[in-house]
């Protein structure tokens, strides 16, 4: 018999390798209701058109064994194998043995109930059209009606034949083989199942590229140890000790960086925190399965990092050939992980070196880039990289926020740098700042003013507005030391999408600012002088309020009897450098501030 483990396998291939499986006494009955097989047979027609009925895998998980002989008794996944067969049996209602189904299903020999003779005998008499006599098992005849009823009303019926097909060649697992011991022995089974998450058992994709990228390779341990370092996107890769000065973390990073640039990959990695060195696995079967998406975890923390792990081995990949001109980046960073990395991609890379490069790239991504964080009163943004001048910082972390916030792809901003950074070596805040300004010019552009205008007007601007103001806060607030100490707080949050007006459109309260019918003031009021960006919340309690409520909601915060950061600083200005509005001068106003915030702030930035 073959060898088995880190073989990506499917009904096909079951069949092609001669597999026998068999359920244990002690393995409960199956289990499962017909939700949960018609939940599998959706998400497999949906995986089905959702890759244009092309073959591309549908994970189930591992299955753990023990082999005995020419069987392999299942430690954990019957429930699956179970299921499969189930799905067999459906498909193959006409008793075809020689089809693929039916030869999956080998008369029943595949599947082997030890010690339940009632199960085994209703099921092969299921499968030879026999089962006169037997005791129906009323959840596999659940499961089995369901899974017809599935085929026959909700799969089109010129596509029937070929997803049955698709599911025999797709439909994926992989096997993970416990030593003999394990059989029968309670304690060794109790101990593995308390190491197991109790939940689904889907494989994430980077798990089994993780066992993929090393088959063959030299010193596997050493790779996983980085892999599993370098990937973990919950926590930074250097522990911040206690007490431990910013400045001294910061040294910690640069240290390893420079480590990693001179090859010194051991000692890098002894700086970082380590805390995966039990977990070594270097087969698919050695990988635990994870929790099933639809149960919630309140253990684990939201991932601090402004990329996914998806994203960050995508954009190492990307690296390795780096062309900042290629004009499907948006294709290839939406592709999944193991298409992108295919066989082909895979024996073309040198695996030592993207290694290093995985370590190196998440250094610097932690060092030189902020990560998310989530305090209880909110969003907050952190940013390692370390200047005597605060300010610099300040800079850096609020450019990057306002990056962040507005959506920008991460190969218009973090793949670029971090190419520049890999082959142009460190840089301080200052040349960080101009370069992130640069990327964003580059991708962004310019845009005239007539293009400001309600309702057409890019929320991006109203952001990069934001900034700029922030940036320019001591200049522009220095004869007002409330309003500053407001600016000072400000944060970028992602929430911030509707564009209300200052002086409203038409105001629910008494207000005797009001605009007249003319195309003159409809030109006014829609330009950008009297536009800002809030949250949806906020504009659902500003909407068309009169300027006294927004004039009201801007004193709240200067007076620090509202709590938090102020959501629009443009509002802010427009309250400090037109204290005293009024119907008379309010176009004057809304057209010399509109000016002003372009020509003097905006546009000075392109």
């Amino acid at each position: 018999m073959n060898t088995i483990c880190n073989i990506r396998l499917t009904p096909e291939k079951v069949v092609e390798n001669g597999l026998n499986f068999g359920i244990p006494i002690y393995q409960r009955l199956f289990a499962w209701d017909g939700k949960q097989v018609y939940r599998l047979m959706d998400n497999l027609y949906q995986h089905y058109k959702s890759h244009q009925y092309k073959d591309t895998p549908y994970y189930i998980g591992a299955l753990s064994c023990v082999r005995l002989n020419n069987r392999y008794d299942l430690i954990d996944g019957q429930q699956r194998m179970t299921v499969m067969c189930l799905i067999g049996i459906a498909v193959n209602k006409d008793y075809k043995f020689q089809s693929s189904w039916g030869k999956f299903l080998s008369k029943g020999d595949r599947l082997h109930f030890i010690a339940r003779s009632a199960d085994s005998s209703y099921f092969q008499g299921r499968i030879l059209g026999q089962v006169n006599g037997s005791k129906p098992n009323d959840l596999m005849e659940e499961g089995i009606s369901t899974i017809d009823g599935f085929l026959q009303n909700q799969v089109d019926s010129e596509l029937r034949g070929d997803f049955c097909q698709w599911i025999f060649r797709n439909l994926s697992f992989f096997i993970s083989i416990l030593p003999s011991s394990y059989e029968g022995d309670k304690n060794l089974l109790n101990k593995y199942f308390e190491n197991m998450n109790v939940g689904g058992k889907g494989l994430e994709e980077q798990d089994i590229l993780k066992v993929q990228l090393i088959q063959g390779q030299p010193h596997q341990r050493d790779l996983i140890r980085i892999w599993n370092t370098a990937c973990d996107l919950s926590q930074k890769a250097i522990k911040l000790q206690a007490n431990e000065s910013a400045s001294s973390y910061a040294e910690k990073y640069r240290q390893a960086i420079s480590l990693c640039r001179k090859g010194d990959i051991k000692a890098a990695m002894d700086m970082c925190i380590g805390s995966y060195e039990e977990d070594d696995a270097t087969t698919i079967g050695e990988i635990l399965p994870i929790p099933d998406e639809n149960e919630k975890s309140y253990d684990t923390p939201r991932n601090p990092s402004l990329i996914s792990i998806s994203e960050f081995l995508l954009m190492v990949l990307d690296l390795q050939n780096y062309n900042e001109n290629v004009q499907n980046k948006e294709s290839f960073y939406e592709q999944q992980l193991l298409r992108a990395f295919s066989d082909e991609i895979i024996h073309s890379l040198d695996i030592p070196k993207f290694y290093e490069d995985i370590l190196l790239y998440r250094l610097l991504l932690d060092y030189y880039f902020i990560s998310l964080e989530r305090e209880d009163w909110g969003l907050n943004y952190d940013l390692v990289l370390y200047s005597d001048e605060k300010e610099k910082m300040a800079r850096c972390r609020q450019f990057e926020a306002m990056l962040y916030v507005s959506d920008t792809p991460l190969y218009h901003w973090i793949t670029p740098l971090m190419h520049k950074l890999k082959n142009e070596g460190d840089i301080d805040a200052d040349k960080l700042l101009d370069e992130l300004k640069a990327l964003d010019r580059k991708y962004r552009g310019g845009v005239e003013y007539d293009h400001l205008f309600f309702p057409e007007v890019k929320v991006y601007w109203f952001r990069r507005l934001e900034y700029l103001i922030w940036e320019n806060r001591k200049e522009l607030f220095k004869q007002d030391e409330h309003s500053l100490a407001v600016a000072d707080d400000y944060i970028f949050v992602s929430n911030r999408r509707s564009r209300e007006h200052i002086i409203p459109q038409t105001p629910k309260s008494e207000s005797n600012l009001r605009w007249d019918d003319s195309d003159e003031d409809t030109a006014i009021r829609n330009s950008f002088g009297n536009l800002v960006l809030i949250s949806s919340s906020l504009n659902s309690k500003l909407s068309n309020e009169s300027y006294d409520v927004k004039k009201a909601y801007v004193q709240s915060y200067q007076k620090r009897s509202m709590g938090g950061a102020i959501e629009s600083l443009s509002l802010l200005l427009f309250h400090t450098k037109f204290p005293d509005l009024d119907r008379d001068n309010m176009r004057d106003y809304i057209k010399e501030y509109g000016s002003f915030t372009y020509n003097d702030i905006l546009k000075k930035s392109f």
